[in-house]
């Protein structure tokens, strides 16, 4: 991830971005809630079925604070670790003599969020139940009735 980081940083410093900074600590926020989804949503439908039956419901206004806070956590967190603390120059001292390739660079880049957004969707169906592709699945949990 770092050498990503690093590359996908030199490479909005090449294109003359006036703030390469803010475009890679927004990026990674936006990796980083991705990945709380991924985590949350198969959590929050096991948590409900094992503990509430089932009948957990997360208030629409909640879940939006606790995405809000959770991105403004991530984006100050990421800024002040590569920015503030100088991590970016270390990395960039270290990787200065790797290449990669700039295809390969966009690809995850563009890849990356949406492969997680989808092991998400598709962790909550296989563990909860539900139809995908075509098919419906019982689901993790309810193999246990």
């Amino acid at each position: 991830m770092n050498l990503l980081l690093v590359k996908l940083y030199e490479e909005y410093k090449r294109k003359g971005d006036p703030n390469p900074e803010m475009k890679l600590t927004a990026y990674l926020t936006l990796v980083y809630l991705f990945l709380f989804f991924c985590i949350f949503l198969p959590t929050s439908e096991v948590v409900s079925d094992l503990y509430f039956g089932g009948n957990l419901k997360i208030n629409s206004n909640v879940l939006v604070f606790i995405l809000l806070s959770t991105a403004y956590i991530v984006y100050k967190f990421t800024y002040k670790r590569l920015f503030k603390e100088g991590k970016i120059r270390q990395l960039s001292k270290r990787y200065s003599t790797t290449t990669f390739p700039r295809v390969l660079l966009y690809l995850i880049v563009i890849v990356l969020p949406i492969s997680l957004m989808l092991f998400g969707a598709t962790l909550t169906i296989l563990i909860t139940g539900g139809e995908m592709f075509g098919y419906t699945y019982k689901g993790w949990i309810n193999w246990r009735r």
